[in-house]
């Protein structure tokens, strides 16, 4: 914006000696760039809405029906109100980003296992509402929504794999790519979360995603380091990338699922969160332009008759992004 007016204003300076404007004109012509200032002013202030996709789930990861906003806690700072809530409505798209960098090769164990997951995956989704993207060093769109599952299942089957991987950059990507999906848009990253050549961090990544409403998955595929593991270098190298995974997804209100078995009960219980969300929509008691950091608890009376019920959302809350997102 600060770059534009810049331009505006040396173009507006450079015009000026050959332009002999009548006094009325003038006057006009001063009032219309006060009224773009000042509406440019009310844009940087911000607003006073804020919405979030939220689910809401069981112990094993299944979504929670009926949740109502009077089981939910809300601590956006003083003056907030919750001024609507409701399921999601429509059909949720989601993206299937697969990792095809070298240390996903089928032919490792680890490989095989994200394989499954993929297929797994790509067989629960409902018909026309899936895409699929991989990357390596580079990211690519191999189908579009609308594909039908055994034509996405054929190209998950064949993919090539080699080279090095690009995390970071290919979520914030594709999130980019999503932000048009409709409500509760998602990405669903099969991936071992390792990140060798980005020019974003897991942070700026879940940013992109949560400042246009899309919400981050990842499915790992592998078992957790052994003990003898957990004194190496390696182990450390593991934790990092854990810590990444969680402030990929906790920052957009998704979660890192590592199934070591059942793959098809886990990505069929992953859709089910991702279809049965809710919106929620608040009103801050200021208007402001700055992502905000607040807090969703449920209710001690919920959690009673749900006493393992985890609630999933952004953790910050971005500003208003279009009349869709709010």
């Amino acid at each position: 914006m600060g770059y534009a007016s810049g331009l505006r204003t040396v173009a507006l300076r450079a015009a000026a000696p050959r332009c002999k404007l009548a006094p009325m004109w003038r006057r006009i012509a001063v009032a219309v760039l006060a009224f773009v200032a000042m509406a440019a002013a009310q844009s940087a202030a911000g607003c006073s809405r804020r919405t979030a996709i939220v689910s809401v789930v069981a112990r094993r990861g299944t979504p929670i029906l009926g949740v109502t906003a009077s089981d939910l806690r809300v601590s956006a700072g003083r003056g907030t109100t919750v001024v609507a809530w409701r399921p999601t409505a429509g059909k949720v798209r989601v993206a299937l980003l697969v990792d095809t960098s070298e240390s996903m090769n089928p032919r490792t164990r680890l490989g095989r296992e994200a394989k499954v997951e993929e297929l797994a995956f790509a067989r629960a989704a409902p018909p026309g509402r899936l895409a699929l993207f991989t990357f390596d060093s580079s990211v690519w769109r191999n189908a579009g929504f609308g594909t039908s599952r055994a034509a996405i299942l054929a190209k998950v089957k064949t993919l090539h794999y080699g080279g090095a991987t690009v995390l970071y950059d290919a979520l914030s990507a594709v999130a980019r790519v999503m932000r048009g999906a409709g409500e509760g848009a998602s990405v669903v990253a099969v991936t071992d979360g390792r990140d060798d050549l980005s020019r974003s961090s897991a942070g700026q990544a879940a940013a992109e995603a949560a400042a246009g409403g899309v919400r981050l998955y990842l499915f790992e595929p592998g078992s957790p380091p052994s003990l003898a593991d957990a004194l190496g270098e390696e182990s450390a190298s593991q934790l990092n990338r854990q810590a990444d995974a969680r402030r990929l997804t906790e920052g957009t209100g998704g979660s890192v699922l590592a199934p070591r078995s059942h793959f098809h009960q886990a990505a069929q219980a992953l859709w089910a969160v991702i279809e049965h969300g809710y919106k929620l929509r608040l009103r801050l008691r200021r208007p402001r332009a700055k992502p905000l950091h607040w807090k969703l608890r449920l209710t001690h009376a919920f959690l009673r008759v749900h006493p393992h019920a985890r609630v999933l959302y952004p953790n910050f809350l971005h500003a208003c992004r279009s009349p869709a997102a709010g």
